[in-house]
């Protein structure tokens, strides 16, 4: 009865092998579209810049950008909000939210709040605020199998 288990579980080795290939490629293919970053610390920095630097060209001042806690969805990522605040006319505004959501980088846009501040000579000025959440590869399941392997929790 033992070796008919064992040669049940051989010949679904090779479909258990392809599946695993399936879903190892689905996973693969995600990563370029995360942040970069040994650490979350790392990842939150690395969106920082780029929330910077898209406002920068789009000639948005961004006043304020605050990591929040990491947030874990499991699946082997981990969520990396980041509260930004800044200053700009309705166009610079779209445009660098437009940038952020349609770049290389998978960010997503949470609680948007928008106050008009007044009139310039060129439109109107708004003071806005949204989270930008990015996406890195979480530690903590290496961290884990590390810790399994040395016999420690």
């Amino acid at each position: 009865a033992l070796l008919a288990q064992e040669r049940t579980l051989l010949a679904g080795a090779r479909a258990y092998r392809g599946e695993f290939g399936a879903v190892g490629a689905r996973f693969l293919a995600g990563i370029p579209r995360l942040l970069p970053g040994a650490t979350a610390a790392a990842a939150h920095a690395a969106l920082a810049r780029r929330v910077d630097r898209v406002a920068a060209e789009g000639s948005v001042l961004v006043t304020r950008l605050e990591p929040l806690a990491v947030r874990s969805p499991g699946h082997g990522y981990v969520a990396l909000p980041l509260q930004v605040e800044g200053e700009s006319d309705l166009e610079g505004l779209l445009g660098v939210l437009a940038a952020l959501e349609s770049g290389p980088t998978l960010v997503h846009l949470e609680a948007l709040s928008v106050e008009r501040r007044g009139r310039t000579g060129t439109g109107e000025e708004l003071a806005f605020r949204f989270t930008a959440v990015g996406f890195s590869l979480d530690e903590a399941p290496a961290d884990t199998a590390a810790s399994a392997a040395r016999g420690t929790r």
